[in-house]
């Protein structure tokens, strides 16, 4: 951005501020950067400017992060992001930039922000739900994208118990597998750790937990019930007399919050 540009940047009252940081020699290549936005991005990020701590490097981060990706929202439909969303976006984004999902989803909360077409799904908590999600979790809400086409995202899970014999429904019985499911394999770095991440997500409003299942989740559980993993655990354990192996199923499901905030944050949904 040449000094012409910034000074006319800087006409706008509140962008003096913006204006004496822009021209000052330290912040010359934020000013490059913001030079290659869209007039009417640049200015909202200078505007934004003197609410963001470490300013210079986290309006530098958000450009790299939103890159040519404004450019395909139609400038009719550019709209102004609130600054309660905008400014903790672009603070939070500066702070996560080893974690390429969770940068992407903030990326992408932004560029919905000021696109008129999705903004409306935009809530303020997706801010604070991304400040409290891992770079895992974030793996595994990116996974999520794109399903859901059918009805409600659904994620089975399975006990594995011994019960006593004679009961159809048991009455009492020792759980010796909680939660197993298969969610997390080859998409989060610590699979181990899923009962963690859906947890986390359940807290967050993303997910809700649920005692049952729909007719979709059948062949996930009839897969899980015949795992090398629970017969392994099952092939261990001498069943005493009049006892014998049960499994109870049950399911996070996705909550209306969760469908916006995938739709928002992790999916592509800025369209030419």
């Amino acid at each position: 951005m040449n000094i012409d540009t910034v000074k006319e940047l800087a006409e706008v009252p509140v962008l003096e501020k913006a204006y004496d940081d822009l021209v000052h020699p330290s912040a010359k290549s934020v000013g490059k950067m913001l030079s290659l936005l869209p007039r009417t991005v640049a200015i909202w990020l200078s505007s934004w400017d003197r609410w963001v701590v470490n300013r210079e490097e986290s309006i530098a981060r958000t450009i790299d992060a939103m890159g040519s990706r404004v450019d395909e929202i139609p400038e009719d439909h550019l709209t102004e992001p609130p600054a309660h969303i905008a400014v903790p976006a672009i603070q939070q984004l500066s702070y996560c930039y080893d974690s390429e999902d969770l940068r992407e989803m903030y990326a992408n909360l932004l560029l919905s922000s000021m696109d008129d077409r999705v903004a409306e799904y935009v809530h303020p908590s997706f801010v604070q739900i991304l400040k409290e999600i891992s770079p895992d979790e974030a793996k595994l809400l990116g996974s999520m994208a794109g399903l859901g086409t059918d009805g409600p995202i659904s994620i089975p899970l399975i006990d594995l118990r011994i019960v006593r014999s004679n009961e159809i429904v048991p009455s009492e019985w020792k759980t010796i597998v909680s939660g197993y499911n298969e969610c997390c394999l080859t998409v989060c770095e610590h699979p181990e750790q899923s009962l963690v991440y859906l947890g986390n997500l359940d807290r967050l409003g993303i997910l809700k937990r649920f005692d049952y299942y729909s007719e979709a989740d059948k062949p996930a559980f009839e897969a899980y019930e015949s795992s090398e993993a629970i017969r392994d655990v099952m092939a261990k354990i001498e069943l005493e007399d009049g006892k014998r192996f049960d499994f109870r199923r049950w399911s996070y499901r996705v909550t209306d919050l969760g469908q916006n905030f995938i739709k928002i944050c992790v999916s592509q949904n800025v369209k030419s």
